[in-house]
């Protein structure tokens, strides 16, 4: 289904097992073109992360004698070297999806990325991104927090042969990654970095990037730039769309606003920096103002 879909790799994460990747590994030479990424879903009642990159083993049983708390556990992923995304924060959790909803207390420094578009909630709102709940808004508190975390999506798709194209078929939504190689190593490096952005209908059709300059520096989606306060900050939102389409840019602390997507080039705005550490990102939206694309931040340091 993710060859199919025409997809540069996959990660497949089953909850709390990782008996899946020697089967994996030997199917890996079968689809030259599709990298498949180790992965598992750590399921537990406080809520559920997505483990990629290791096999080794890491406790799940968040509350027992080896992993008393959160903490434990993501000491266990580090040590064998993975990148934790936070799954569907803004699920409510219960009989229909134990544990589903994010409510455990959380070391924020220690998980590198959310999940803010689900594809079973896609599915469940027919395809609109924007919805009760996605989980834009808590990612978003995380960063006006403080919290760097990079925005990634997850079809979370439990049915292969769903119809491609479909809210919740594999690879839609999509997590376009800006890596230079295509390898594990370095697409979950360009995702710690935040050189990410989300394509809700996984369709390949849109780019997003973000760039600024001010005082000698600049920096790029996923970067962070230190900057005296007051200081004029010329951004650049690289973009290919479609007709009508509109780049949403989005401020801490700030309403959002739309400026039309430009044809001949990037589109192009200014922030003045107020003393407090912030950030700026976008999103591209269609001519109906659907949500389309969601860029991650770049993070300036008004000094």
């Amino acid at each position: 289904a993710a060859a199919e879909a025409d997809l540069d790799f996959v990660a497949v994460t089953d909850h709390n097992t990782v008996s899946q990747a020697q089967g994996l590994r030997e199917l890996q030479p079968y689809f030259d073109d599709l990298l498949v990424i180790a992965g598992r879903e750590i399921t537990t009642f406080q809520g559920h992360a997505n483990l990629f990159g290791p096999v080794a083993f890491v406790d799940f049983r968040l509350g027992g004698e080896q992993t008393p708390d959160l903490d434990a556990m993501l000491g266990q992923a580090e040590a064998a070297g993975g990148l934790v995304s936070v799954n569907h924060p803004a699920l409510p959790s219960g009989e229909a999806c134990m544990g589903c909803g994010w409510r455990a207390e959380t070391d924020w420094s220690r998980i590198a990325a959310v999940e803010v578009i689900n594809g079973g909630t896609l599915a469940l709102f027919q395809g609109q991104a924007e919805n009760p709940l996605d989980g834009v808004a808590f990612w978003q508190a995380r960063l006006d927090e403080g919290h760097r975390l990079t925005a990634i999506a997850g079809s979370d798709s439990h049915d292969a042969d769903r119809p491609r194209g479909e809210p919740g078929a594999v690879g839609r939504p999509a997590t376009v990654v800006r890596a230079p190689a295509l390898s594990q190593q370095d697409i979950l490096a360009a995702v710690r970095a935040g050189r990410v952005f989300v394509d809700v209908a996984g369709d390949s059709g849109r780019t997003l990037d973000l760039a600024v300059r001010a005082g000698g520096g600049g920096a790029r989606m996923g970067e962070d730039l230190a900057l005296p306060a007051g200081l004029r900050a010329e951004f650049a939102a690289e973009a290919t769309g479609r007709p009508g389409d509109q780049i949403e840019v989005l401020v801490s602390g700030a309403e959002p606003y739309r400026l039309p997507l430009s044809a001949d080039g990037p589109t192009r705005f200014a922030v003045t920096g107020d003393g407090r550490r912030g950030w700026v990102r976008l999103n591209l939206r269609d001519s109906k103002g659907r949500l389309i694309l969601i860029g991650n931040p770049v993070y300036l340091n008004w000094r």
